[in-house]
């Protein structure tokens, strides 16, 4: 479960730092979404762990719950990135100049 949120938040995370940013504003935020990716997950699957460990059966289902949860929210910022990067790019900006 750890693994697989820090997968599910990390990296698309990450990915985010491949819109068209100066090289400041890109190691800025990239210092800042690996610590925050890292914690994040971290502390996310230790609080769906610990709220329903009493049942497995229960950590099944709602951990599911919660995993597709975060899947769905990932896919749909994962679209608004597209859609966001391809206006920049067709615009011609760059985020973080003057």
């Amino acid at each position: 479960l750890l693994k697989g949120f820090s997968y599910c938040l990390n990296n698309p995370c990450k990915e985010i730092l491949y819109q068209p940013t100066s090289s400041n504003v890109k190691f800025k935020a990239k210092s800042w979404i690996d610590v925050f990716g890292a914690r994040g997950s971290k502390a996310l699957g230790s609080v769906v762990t610990n709220a329903f460990s009493d049942s497995a059966a229960d950590l099944l289902s709602y951990g599911a719950f919660v995993g597709m949860s975060v899947a769905s929210f990932l896919i749909y910022v994962a679209w608004w990135q597209g859609r966001e990067f391809d206006n920049l790019i067709d615009g011609g900006v760059k985020l973080g100049e003057e």
